[in-house]
């Protein structure tokens, strides 16, 4: 390894492991699969996600597509979720795996609320 390599590792300036989206992704601590709506009525919308062995529980959130505007990160055991009191337009509702070595990167789906 070069000199310059190992003083970047030393700094903390890189990063191992795969990327997913603009999140790192812990090894050993894969995001869901199988994320989908399920349900969805008037400003609420259901998600649900495949189990992800050995996950401690998951991560969820909304991201607002007009503005780029952040929901609330909720944590829970489950591989399903229920949104509500959103405003119309367009959302990506998104969920990331716990592990004991840290959490996974975000994976989402979109859906749109009609007002």
């Amino acid at each position: 390894m070069s000199n310059f390599i190992a003083a970047l590792l030393l700094a903390g300036f890189l990063c191992m492991g795969a990327s997913t989206g603009s999140e790192f992704q812990i090894q050993n601590c894969p995001a869901p699969s199988g994320l989908c709506t399920t349900a969805k009525s008037g400003q609420s919308v259901a998600i649900a996600w495949d189990a992800v062995p050995g996950a401690l529980g998951y991560e969820v959130r909304w991201v607002r597509t007009s503005d780029g505007l952040v929901g609330p990160t909720v944590q829970t055991t489950t591989t399903s979720h229920s949104f509500g009191g959103l405003q119309a337009g367009g959302y990506t509702f998104q969920v990331a795996t716990v592990c004991s070595g840290g959490t996974s990167g975000w994976i989402g789906v979109e859906d749109t609320i009609v007002g």
